[in-house]
């Protein structure tokens, strides 16, 4: 027996609708896993950073201590004017030696 060419060429014409539709939803999946891991992973690498800031910005308030007999940095009034920025400027020679080539005591403030 012989098949019409009409529906020999109909039955091997590819992918169904529901065979598209399934993978496109797999495709889907597989995206939005790939950007949460994208997400997490910056998210932990500006935690990072931040540490790294506070430990040079810790290392600078302790050194200034060290070079004032072992007293830190204090403030007339709680909380001084500026907040702790007000200590910005007294800690930024400790920060070019604690930091060493960071490119911007701007950055670690940020």
């Amino acid at each position: 027996m012989r098949i019409a060419p009409e529906v020999a060429a109909s039955k091997a014409a590819g992918f169904s609708q529901g065979d598209l539709l399934l993978l496109l939803g797999s495709l889907l999946i597989l995206a939005s896993a790939g950007l949460s891991a994208i997400s997490r992973a910056k998210e932990n690498s500006r935690l990072s950073q931040c540490l790294d800031n506070v430990k040079i910005i810790n290392g600078a308030f302790l050194d200034h201590a060290r070079d004032n007999g072992g007293k830190l940095l204090t403030a007339k009034t709680t909380p001084p004017p500026g907040g702790w920025w007000a200590y910005k400027d007294k800690i930024r020679p400790y920060l070019k030696k604690t930091a060493g080539a960071v490119a911007s005591d701007e950055k670690l403030f940020a």
